[in-house]
């Protein structure tokens, strides 16, 4: 766009844009409640319908110690991405600066899922039914800024 008039150029020209990317693994699935375990629940393709094996899992007598771990290698929650946006640019005035800023965080939406159901005995256990509720959705945010 070389050939723009001066004044579109002047609005429309030198924008620079950068990315970041955020990748999070899952967190630990954490069974706190006494159940019996038969082997790593563990799955090597898990889906929010089945995150793992629940087939493995059984009810413990009363007043029975518990003997399985609370965490399981490999066992891990959903996890997350993020990309976050900004174009920013510069406007000469004179001996002064205004400087333009637009930020989009989460630019894409993405959903941040929440552990799977881990109470032996929910009609949900094994399965990822909601979202995370300290996960924030699409954030914008405009500022402007004159420099003297």
């Amino acid at each position: 766009l070389s050939d723009l008039p001066a004044a579109l150029e002047y609005l429309v020209g030198g924008w620079q844009y950068s990315s970041a990317v955020r990748v999070y693994s899952g967190r630990p699935v954490l069974f706190t409640n006494a159940i019996a375990v038969n082997g790593n629940p563990t799955l090597d393709d898990p889906t929010f319908a089945k995150w793992f094996d629940t087939s493995m899992f059984s009810a413990q007598p009363a007043f029975t110690p518990r003997t399985n771990p609370v965490a399981f290698d490999g066992l891990n929650g959903p996890g997350a991405w993020f990309v976050d946006m900004t174009m920013t640019k510069s406007l000469p005035i004179g001996n002064y600066r205004l400087e333009a800023r637009v930020e989009a965080y989460n630019a894409f939406n993405h959903v941040v899922w929440d552990q799977p159901e881990t109470v032996f005995g929910n009609t949900n256990f094994g399965k990822v039914t909601r979202k995370r509720v300290d996960s924030y959705g699409r954030e914008i945010q405009v500022g402007l800024r004159f420099v003297f």
